[in-house]
């Protein structure tokens, strides 16, 4: 009787086995196929149209038409903007995240902590849509300007890694030993001040 169902067992174990390897192999062909697409794609660029890798790294005019195709405005722009991202929200969200770890009364935290979590996994589509019918229209009317450009670009971004950020920095401050978080200057322990604040 152990025999025969440590022999299901095995069966059963081996047809999981196949599957999972037959997904994993699936999965692992298309992702080959969608980079494969984009290479053949993205390159027939230099091949079939005959534009220099400089020319298009380093170009400043783009103009389908034209046959002009300089990308450097957008990767310097992407740059830009993804640095803004980091220097605005990087210290603020690892503010918020000490502050949920350290000194936040634990039902403040615990409210506020599911609620960061879901604005994770909040899409990219749907912070430049909110950026592009609410922050571009409020920067217009408050710099009597179009609105839209890399700080919008970067202040939509800094936003979207907040709760990024703030989980990650809240998560790694937690798991902290209390040993390493020094005392302050009065010579009570971290927590007890933390406590009284």
């Amino acid at each position: 009787m152990v025999g025969v169902r440590a022999n299901k067992a095995h069966r059963d174990e081996r047809v999981a086995l196949v599957f999972l390897m037959g997904s994993s192999g699936i999965f692992v062909l298309a992702i080959a196929l969608i980079l494969g697409f984009l290479v053949v794609n993205g390159t027939k660029l230099f091949y079939q149209d005959h534009v220099s890798p400089i020319a298009f790294l380093f170009g400043t005019d783009w103009d389908g038409f034209g046959g002009k195709y300089g990308a450097a405005p957008f990767i310097l722009g992407s740059i830009v903007a993804t640095g803004l991202a980091i220097v605005i929200g990087g210290p603020l969200g690892v503010a918020i995240g000490l502050f949920f770890s350290e000194l936040a009364p634990k039902r403040v935290a615990a409210t506020f902590k599911p609620a960061i979590e879901v604005l994770v996994g909040i899409p990219s589509i749907v912070y430049g849509w909110l950026g592009l019918t609410l922050l571009v229209p409020f920067l217009a009317k408050l710099t009597h300007s179009e609105g839209n450009g890399i700080f919008a670009a970067g202040l939509v971004l800094s936003i979207m890694i907040l709760p990024t950020v703030i989980s990650l920095s809240e998560d790694a401050l937690k798991v902290v030993p209390i040993a390493l978080r020094g005392r302050p200057r009065s010579g009570r322990p971290a927590g007890k001040r933390c406590r009284r604040c």
